[in-house]
C-alpha cells in the first residue's frame, strides 16, 4: 500500500482521484487498516465496496482499477505491476506540471 500512498500523491497532483475498497475484510478491521496506514484517500468497505467492486467487474484481489473521467474501465490491474499501472494513470492524467481539476 505504501506504493499506491505514493502514486496517489503524485497524480493527485495531475487531476488524478483514488479511491480503496475494501469488501472482503470485516468493515471494522478495513477501516482500522486504512487508518493505520495512513492511505491519503477514502476507503470504501463492506457492503458498499462490494457494489462497487460488482459493478466494474472485479473479480479477483487485490486490484487496481482505473477509470477516466466518464467513469469508463481504463484498466485493470490484478497484483500490482507499476509500470502498468502508470501507463494506464499516464491515460488519464492530466501533463505533468498540469491539473486536470476544475
Amino acid at each position: 500500500m505504501p506504493a499506491l500512498s505514493k502514486l496517489s500523491s503524485e497524480y493527485g497532483a495531475r487531476g488524478v482521484g483514488f479511491m480503496g475498497a475494501n469488501p472482503i475484510d470485516d468493515p471494522k478491521t478495513a477501516r482500522r487498516t486504512s487508518k493505520l496506514r495512513g492511505l491519503p484517500f477514502p476507503t470504501v468497505v463492506g457492503k458498499e465496496a462490494q457494489k462497487i467492486a460488482d459493478g466494474i467487474g472485479v473479480i479477483a484481489y487485490p486490484v487496481t482499477v482505473v477509470l477516466d473521467a466518464d467513469r469508463k474501465v481504463v484498466d485493470t490491474v490484478i497484483s500490482f505491476d507499476e509500470p502498468r499501472l502508470r501507463k494506464a494513470l499516464d491515460s488519464v492524467a492530466a501533463p505533468k506540471g498540469e491539473s486536470n481539476r476544475n
